[in-house]
């Protein structure tokens, strides 16, 4: 959940809500300021697809040197039907030809789904998505503390680790409040401590540094 002008903006539920309307857009479009909330709505997103979806990943380079590309793949017919999902991760606008050309062209058979990073207002790429009807188009804010907060401490449990509050911003400060980043951290944690569902790990500490805090946690039982 991010915030836009001080209004709750549900971006993983528009994608969801899109993805199971096939046919209503051409184009899922995510840009903004906050490049990690953007790939934690995207594992989210992909996760609510399931497994059963063949994941093609494409990136600005090869947008830009084959313009076509992601237009080909878009329209490329599965020989067993299976449904796919076009994923282009670019960083501006380096892709602008080939969004472009899918854009002008008939609707493909698969989700297109590109992430991008900030795009100010005169960006062109930005415009172009905006303006065009067929593309969802969203803009990700930075996600307040407490909903980090709550999803590192929510992900911490799934992977059997019980952690003092204290120590969940501790981690969340030291990666400059990056969730993907933070998620990476506790998984490192809970194989470090061999830590589980069936075998959780109560983490604290007795050191009064946040870092010493975060690097010389000591395991006791739940």
């Amino acid at each position: 959940m991010a915030y836009g002008g001080g209004q709750k903006i549900d971006n993983l539920g528009q994608l969801k809500a899109a993805y199971d309307n096939p046919g209503r857009y051409k184009m899922l479009f995510l840009y903004g300021p906050d490049e990690s909330e953007i790939s934690y709505i995207v594992k989210k997103f992909l996760a609510h697809i399931g497994n059963n979806v063949e994941h093609i990943l494409l990136n600005g380079d090869q947008l830009r040197s084959d313009p076509a590309l992601l237009s080909d793949e878009a329209n490329a017919i599965s020989l067993f039907g299976e449904k796919k999902i076009i994923h282009a991760e670019i960083k501006r606008d380096e892709a602008m030809t080939a969004i472009e050309y899918y854009l002008q062209g008939p609707a493909g058979e698969h989700v297109v789904l590109v992430q991008s990073g900030n795009l100010t207002k005169a960006n062109k790429l930005r415009k172009l998505v905006e303006a065009d009807k067929s593309v969802l188009s969203l803009i990700v804010y930075e996600a307040k503390s407490d909903v980090l907060f709550g999803r590192l401490n929510g992900h911490a449990k799934s992977l059997g680790l019980i952690v003092k509050p204290d120590l969940i911003r501790a981690i969340l400060a030291r990666v400059n409040m990056n969730i993907h980043l933070a998620m990476m951290e506790m998984e490192k944690l809970s194989l470090y401590h061999d830590a589980s569902i069936d075998n959780p790990k109560k983490l604290r500490n007795r050191q009064s540094s946040t870092l010493q805090r975060i690097r010389r946690m000591t395991i006791s039982p739940p």
